[in-house]
């Protein structure tokens, strides 16, 4: 609703990270090609949500767009993209980890794949996960054609097994306590040790956004 699309029509959200050096060339994937594949391989109608990393978000007019290709950088919240979406393509980003419990595709998009390692190294080696990878958009939109679904999930949940990555509702029940209760500078602490901060500022009051300031200075 808020791009203006009807649910009928599939999405596919484009969100990689940046780079050091800002360039955007490196996002030069045929997105018209991408979305011609998704058809193809999944059927319906597909459009592209790009989202640029924060840290260069200035420069998200500078990307393409069309009736096809709806710029997202803008939309606050990552999380509501990704409930959103049927599909992810991003590159060295840790939204894939992030939407991976959904179980739905994510395609890696690595034209400087040795550059970004030499440049800062990786976690986990790209061609150990799940998420099928290409350099280039040929080889991208054939990832895209050849996709078994069987075997993504199969191997997406032995990552997650591994890994002890799974998702039972506690966070969300735990934020909610936290957030229900009168908001004091040890509770803002709290939300600060356990992570659950992107909410913060909606819930205190500019006194306690003060108190909270001086605690971040002294901690």
């Amino acid at each position: 609703k808020f791009f203006g699309i009807n649910n009928d029509v599939k999405l596919v959200l484009y969100a990689p990270t940046f780079r050091r050096n800002g360039n955007l060339d490196v996002y030069n994937l045929d997105y018209e090609r991408v979305c011609k594949a998704l058809q193809t391989r999944f059927g319906g109608e597909w459009k592209l949500l790009l989202r640029l990393h924060p840290n260069i978000s200035d420069k998200a007019e500078l990307m393409k767009s069309s009736d096809t290709v709806i710029p997202a950088t803008a939309y606050p919240d990552m999380q509501e993209l990704h409930a959103a979406v049927d599909c992810l393509i991003t590159d060295y980003s840790s939204s894939s980890f992030d939407f991976l419990i959904n179980k739905r595709p994510t395609f890696l998009y690595t034209p400087d794949l040795d550059d970004y390692r030499d440049d800062r190294g990786f976690l986990f080696e790209l061609d150990s996960l799940p998420f099928p990878l290409a350099q280039n958009s040929d080889e991208f939109c054939n990832a895209i054609l050849n996709f078994d679904n069987e075997t993504y999930v199969k191997t997406a949940e032995e990552l997650m097994k591994n890994t002890g990555y799974k998702e039972n509702g506690c966070n969300f029940r735990i934020s909610i306590s936290i957030c229900s209760r009168p908001i004091s500078v040890s509770n803002v602490k709290l939300l600060l040790e356990t992570g659950r901060t992107s909410k913060i500022n909606g819930f205190i009051s500019p006194r306690t956004k003060r108190e909270f300031s001086a605690y971040l200075v002294l901690k």
